[in-house]
């Protein structure tokens, strides 16, 4: 029988298979990328728990509406940084330290596809603002680690330079293109979603 982890890491392969699956195999598939977005230290109340979203905008109406949305949800393991993404990218809660000098111990989303199908570096990436979470970009499982870790893109000056790698990071993919939804329009009973040309996200 195969542990938790396995089958959690499986389900998590799986919904990143479409990555790379042949073209007779994606029929039932329509997904060709996935973007994991983590808003770190965001508090339900406000952001996607707030009715109005007044501080996430593009998340909660445009992104939402060409995405998925977080429903219900609960911590259930350590929330700082590194467990919380390291969780995330493992399928597996991990008490590791949090100034990223711990790298996982099981293997990440990043490695498990890549192993598994041969992906290459280069579609496989993580932008972070913070430098720290470079770590989280393979474990040091032995079966696995830095030969398929993920491109890394992290350790930011300030939110200009995060914004304009993050853009480029996912808007261009190899073959496709991102194309981000257009801007908020006024619902048809209030103001207008955004008040400034720029969104609070």
């Amino acid at each position: 029988m195969r542990s938790l982890f396995q089958r959690r890491l499986a389900l998590l392969a799986t919904a990143l298979a479409a990555l790379v699956l042949p073209a007779a195999g994606r029929a039932a598939i329509q997904t060709r990328h996935v973007v994991i977005v983590v808003i770190d230290g965001a508090r339900w109340t406000e952001t996607l728990g707030d009715p109005t979203l007044t501080w996430h905008p593009r998340m909660g109406h445009d992104l939402a509406a060409i995405g998925a949305q977080p429903g219900l949800f609960q911590n259930v393991g350590v929330t700082n940084t590194m467990p919380g993404h390291a969780a995330i990218l493992t399928g597996t809660l991990q008490n590791i330290l949090n100034d990223g000098t711990e790298r996982p111990h099981k293997p990440t989303l990043f490695e498990v596809l890549r192993k598994q199908k041969g992906t290459p570096d280069s579609l496989v990436r993580i932008v972070a603002y913070k430098a720290k979470l470079a770590a989280e970009a393979y474990s040091d499982d032995p079966a696995y680690g830095a030969a398929y870790g993920a491109t890394v893109h992290a350790g930011f000056a300030n939110d200009s330079e995060f914004q304009t790698r993050f853009e480029r990071e996912t808007r261009v993919i190899p073959g496709d293109r991102f194309t981000p939804p257009p801007p908020a329009r006024p619902s048809e009973d209030g103001p207008p979603r955004h008040r400034s040309g720029r969104s609070r996200d």
